[in-house]
């Protein structure tokens, strides 16, 4: 069995949600001996794809009697591997709406978008697979845990908290705009896809005139400073409860880092039980969790959380991911 593997749109893509998807999707393949490539120079039996703008080469290889995997609603914080994409919770893009009625299998990270489906497109065929890590991305000597400190010039002990997502996302930034003001003792870090000709005068407009001091805006970072980013720091915040925040949240628990996350989030299903983060309905509410943490009272969702990673390896993901595409081939038991 060989699998095409797709998701390149473009550069601006390379360290997006899509693309660690990606190669966790390849890292799983290879921890069960399943042949991929990222061409089709050879003869492949499923393709799997992440991307609604790989709609069109989706559709060929649908015609050519390849099956088509789909793993969706896992990086909606990513425009070009979103499946709301910018547009009203709830209503999927047109390019994901043919993506996923022409898919044979479609992978979601919780029962929410199984259900979900099943009213959009009641023939799409949906399984859940919950999001899994590369536990040594984040098993880091001190030379690389050192990075993200040294590169902002934070002083030892420093407090800081950082986030992920999109600057479209106006929602989002205005919840960190107040968080920050009623914190002004913790440094907030956020981390979103911004295109390239935009992030001069985005920035700009956001630091000097509408964020707190306290505040750093930053277009996405090299994978070596994100995962720097999130070991050191104490406190991950999820600020958006409609887009899942399925990858970073999963990134969060290897990284043994305290999540806080707005609102019920009954999308990510890795948050919404309450066990293995706070969950938050105010700004107040977000002082108390960092007081909370301050406190040393956060030990039971970083065990949590911790755990889930630690079931949720490569491994684990590739003899779940090698059983779906058997039984999608007919070669399952």
């Amino acid at each position: 069995m060989k699998v095409y593997i797709k998701y390149n749109p473009n550069k601006d893509a390379a360290l997006l949600g899509g693309s660690r998807l990606r190669k966790v999707i390849k890292g799983c393949c290879e921890a069960s001996n399943i042949s991929w490539t990222e061409t089709l120079d050879e003869e492949v039996e499923v393709a799997h794809f992440i991307s609604p703008r790989d709609y069109k080469e989706l559709a060929k290889l649908k015609k050519k009697g390849i099956k088509i995997v789909v793993s969706a609603f896992y990086c909606e914080n990513d425009p070009f591997a979103a499946i709301f994409s910018h547009r009203k919770d709830g209503i999927l893009s047109k390019k994901a709406y043919q993506m996923l009625l022409n898919a044979d299998l479609v992978l979601v990270p919780g029962q929410h978008f199984v259900d979900l489906l099943s009213t959009e497109i009641p023939s799409c065929k949906a399984r859940v697979m919950e999001p899994y890590v590369n536990l040594e991305r984040f098993e880091l000597n001190h030379v690389e845990k050192s990075i993200f400190p040294r590169y902002f010039r934070l002083r030892q002990n420093e407090r800081y908290a950082v986030s992920v997502g999109d600057y479209s996302h106006k929602h989002a930034l205005k919840l960190l705009k107040e968080i920050a003001k009623a914190s002004p003792e913790i440094k907030f870090f956020f981390f979103g896809y911004i295109r390239r000709q935009d992030i001069g005068a985005a920035m700009r407009n956001y630091i000097r005139y509408r964020m707190p001091k306290n505040v750093i805006l930053r277009p996405l970072a090299e994978d070596d400073v994100y995962r720097s980013a999130l070991i050191n720091a104490e406190m991950y915040l999820v600020l958006d409860q409609t887009r899942p925040d399925c990858f970073a949240t999963v990134d969060a628990f290897a990284a043994k880092t305290s999540i806080i996350a707005y609102g019920q989030q009954s999308n990510n299903s890795l948050l919404s039980p309450g066990d293995k983060a706070f969950l938050v309905e105010s700004v107040e509410e977000f002082k108390k969790a960092f007081s909370s943490i301050y406190e040393g009272k956060n030990k039971k969702f970083i065990i949590s959380g911790r755990n889930y990673a630690n079931n949720h390896s490569l491994v684990e993901g590739g003899i779940a991911l090698k059983n779906l595409y058997e039984n999608l081939l007919g070669k399952g038991e």
